[in-house]
């Protein structure tokens, strides 16, 4: 426990529970000690007030110690009480303890302490404080600078080692306490949430919690004994291996599900049976020769394992060449096959390469996974993959043609049972196949196969108005009973019967006469009429009549008297009558739209001919070209004639004259 000053209302209210303390303990368990240690801080600056004479000689408080093995452990309670009554508080400065230093001593000085064989007994240490811890290297600040070397130290109950070492660190403490076997138990009244993270950092493999502590510690002993049933209710496994061999642990828990790389179980009831199952493997065959001991360990056992590596086998040594069994296509040496790899392949080497690299007889269509990704494709074969332990420890047997089918996906009852177990069924291909007298998705309904209770009668099953499950009927719908033999909907029969009643009794629309109608209703016993706004749904009656209308109507039948009741709806269902004056104004409005349509599309029409007319004169009159010719039958008003022997008369050479 903490001793500084900052715990002082805590150790007033854990002296008067000390004794209490140990009362709740023994109603847990029968077979426990106590014991009783204090811790501070290192007595040298700057953890502590040492240079303050008055504070150091207040007769009050305690001069500042680093641990003090108050009561070792024993099975005397009263010693425990009063050990708790007659403590004193101390001090110190800075806001950390050296608490650590104060669990190395608690978990390594066995015999000082007081522990039992651990073997034969589970070990606590509950550490009760409001701060947080000093740790490897903060004994720096005071000159230590030897780190701790994790042995006992205490003479006369009293840590002699503080003024020589260093604090410890926490990864120096979950290796001691995983290694002793002690679970801590962090009993704080402040910074839960470091404690917390302590707790997860030491892990389940050494079953470590954080409590909270109310500020004034009121509710330590309730929270102690909850954390231990806690602590007394987890198993765990763990093992050392020898370099080069790899263990998984797989753990069935009380809940009865197989949890992979899980070596651990809470919540176990005394009495309660859990599994630990563990899958070895090597990777290192330098040990070939010599067998690996080493230990697993549970809570209060050791299981003692020899291994041994074998790496080679001695019928290695030998080969049958071109074996029958390898197709006269490989040798055979240990019952394998080793094909000729150039040209053949399979188990049996049945085939040729090329025949090998052809996956298409391998898939599921519109899947791209060979053999659904569950197994190899070997010559247009699939070769599933061998069945592997699930969640539930069963083994997952992998079947198909494309490796489709196990025989563990099915649906699960009966306490999580597959198919509810052997008794109720079995999965095959993700269904399941049920047992008689069961049913269901997972073979959860108890369900007699027999049809003895379904059949009428005639001889007929659920008369013919519905099926027989589990030897009951399952009636369609509109009809009810054991044996579906009464109608409740819609009826045809009853409908039929009661039809003309109605229709003369309450809506005069019959062809009968009063009395006629009288007689039909009185031959089918109808005793009374109403009507109502709507009627039920049971045994309800849709009629149409002679008006194209319908009536709406329900009957009630006393099975003492036999006599009918009926229930009619006020209102007839009619279809609305159709509007004359709309209908014409219709007509009207449409033969004069399509009319007006006709009109726009035919002026439409006339004035596209139009434009490409004009369009087509108005070109050839650009290209028009005329020629320039005279009127014949204009006459020039002078003529003018050729004298014929003109030109046949010689012509007078004109004299030169030369001046």
């Amino acid at each position: 426990m903490d001793m500084s000053t900052s715990m002082k209302e805590d150790l007033a209210n854990i002296q008067t529970l000390g004794e209490a303390l140990a009362n709740e303990l023994d109603q847990v368990t029968e077979n426990f000690r106590l014991g009783f240690g204090l811790f501070v801080d290192k007595d040298i600056g700057p953890y502590t007030w040492f240079w303050n004479e008055k504070i150091r000689s207040d007769t009050s408080v305690q001069q500042t110690f680093s641990f003090k093995n108050r009561l070792p452990l024993n099975e005397n309670k009263a010693l425990f009480g009063e050990a708790v009554k007659n403590t004193k508080i101390s001090y110190n400065v800075d806001s950390p303890e050296g608490s650590l230093e104060a669990l190395l001593q608690v978990v390594v000085c066995e015999k000082e302490i007081g522990w039992r064989n651990k073997k034969k007994a589970r070990r606590i240490v509950i550490l009760t404080t409001d701060g947080t811890f000093h740790f490897s290297g903060d004994g720096l600040l005071g000159g230590f600078v030897l780190p701790s070397d994790g042995k006992c130290h205490l003479e006369n109950n009293d840590y002699i080692g503080w003024n020589k070492f260093d604090y410890p660190s926490l990864s120096q403490i979950r290796a001691l306490m995983v290694e002793n076997e002690i679970v801590p138990i962090f009993a704080t009244t402040g910074n839960t949430d470091l404690y917390n993270k302590v707790a997860n950092f030491f892990g389940q493999a050494s079953g470590a919690v954080a409590a909270r502590l109310n500020n004034d510690s009121s509710n330590v002993v309730p929270l102690i004994k909850e954390a231990y049933l806690k602590i007394a209710q987890i198993v765990n496994i763990r093992a050392d291996p020898p370099k080069g061999v790899d263990i998984k642990f797989r753990a069935k828990c009380s809940k009865g599900k197989l949890t992979l790389d899980q070596s651990f179980c809470n919540d176990v009831d005394i009495g309660e049976q859990v599994t630990f199952s563990a899958e070895m493997k090597t990777s290192d065959c330098s040990n070939a020769e010599k067998d690996l001991d080493f230990l697993i360990k549970t809570s209060f056992d050791d299981v003692s394992v020899k291994l041994q590596v074998i790496c080679e086998c001695p019928c290695g040594n030998t080969s049958i060449q071109n074996s029958e069994q390898c197709s006269k296509r490989g040798n055979l040496s240990c019952g394998i096959c080793f094909c000729d790899k150039e040209k053949f392949a399979g188990r049996f080497c049945q085939c040729t390469l090329e025949e090998a690299n052809n996956q298409t007889l391998c898939r599921v269509p519109n899947v791209e996974s060979v053999c659904s990704g569950k197994g190899d494709c070997e010559c247009g074969e699939c070769i599933c993959n061998k069945g592997m332990l699930n969640e539930f420890g069963e083994i997952d047997h992998i079947y198909g043609d494309q490796c489709q089918c196990s025989n563990t996906t099915c649906g699960r009852s009966n306490g999580g049972k597959l198919c509810g177990g052997p008794d109720r069924g079995m999965c095959d291909c993700g269904k399941c196949l049920c047992n008689a007298n069961w049913q269901g998705n997972a073979c959860e309904e108890q369900c007699d196969k027999g049809t003895s209770m379904c059949m009428n009668n005639d001889g007929v099953e659920c008369s013919g108005k519905g099926t027989c499950k589990c030897n009951n009927c399952v009636c369609n719908a509109g009809y009810i009973g054991d044996l579906c033999q009464e109608c409740v909907s819609n009826c045809p029969d009853a409908c039929q019967d009661f039809r003309e009643c109605v229709k003369c009794k309450v809506f005069d629309t019959s062809d009968l006469n009063k009395e006629q109608c009288e007689l039909e209703c009185a031959k089918w016993n109808i005793s009374s009429f109403k009507l109502q706004d709507k009627v039920p749904e049971v045994r309800r009656c849709i009629v149409r009549d002679e008006d194209d209308c319908s009536f709406v109507f329900s009957y009630n039948k006393n099975n003492i008297t036999g006599e009918i009741e009926l229930l009619v709806q006020r209102e007839r269902i009619c279809p609305a009558e159709p509007d004359i004056l709309a209908i014409i104004l219709g007509v009207i409005a449409g033969i004069v739209g399509i009319g007006l349509a006709l009109l726009l599309i035919w002026k439409l029409l006339a004035t596209i001919q139009d434009r490409r007319e004009f369009a087509r004169f108005d070109k050839e009159t650009k290209n028009a070209k005329w020629n320039t010719g005279e009127n014949p039958i204009f006459k020039q008003a002078t003529s003018t004639f050729q004298n014929p022997m003109y030109g046949n008369q010689p012509q007078e050479t004109p004299e030169e004259h030369v001046s």
